[in-house]
C-alpha cells in the first residue's frame, strides 16, 4: 500500500504552505495575539478565496470535493504555522451541515454556502447522548 502523497496532494501543500508563509509569518501570528487573539480577517479570506473551507464538501454544494487525504494536508499547514483562523471548527461545521443538506436538510444548506466562501464561521458543540458517571449533567 502507497502512503505517498500524489502529486496533486504535493501541490495542494506547497501552495497552502506558500500562501501561509505569507499570511501566516510569525510576525502576522504575534500581532493577532498582541490584540487579544481571536482570529486574522486577511488570512481567513484568502483560506476562504482558496475553496479551503469546502475542501470536503462536494463540487455541487459549492465545495472542491476533495478527500480526508486533501484536508488532512491543510489541516498541517495550518497547524505547523500556527495560524490565527478557526479553521478546525469550520471544517467540522461546513462538513456536518453539507452532509444534512444532502439529505433534505433545507435550513442546512444556506449555512454550507456561508461558511464555504468565508462568510461564516462554524463551531461544532455536542452533548454526549448518556450522561457521564464521572461528569454529571448540570441543570
Amino acid at each position: 500500500m502507497d502512503f505517498e502523497l500524489s502529486e496533486d496532494q504535493l501541490a495542494l501543500r506547497e501552495a497552502a504552505r506558500g500562501l501561509l508563509d505569507d499570511l501566516s509569518s510569525p510576525l502576522r501570528v504575534r500581532s493577532v495575539v498582541d490584540r487579544g487573539g481571536g482570529f486574522d480577517d486577511g488570512l481567513w479570506k484568502a483560506m476562504a478565496d482558496q475553496g479551503w473551507m469546502g475542501v470536503e464538501v462536494p463540487e455541487e454544494q459549492g465545495g472542491l470535493g476533495l478527500g480526508p487525504v486533501e484536508t488532512a494536508v491543510l489541516l498541517e499547514e495550518v497547524g505547523r504555522h500556527l495560524s490565527p483562523a478557526p479553521f478546525l471548527s469550520s471544517l467540522l461545521a461546513v462538513g456536518a451541515l453539507a452532509r444534512a443538506a444532502a439529505s433534505g436538510v433545507d435550513w442546512a444548506e444556506p449555512w454550507v454556502e456561508a461558511l464555504v466562501s468565508g462568510e461564516a464561521i462554524g463551531a461544532v458543540v455536542w452533548e454526549p447522548l448518556a450522561p457521564c458517571s464521572s461528569h454529571p449533567r448540570r441543570t
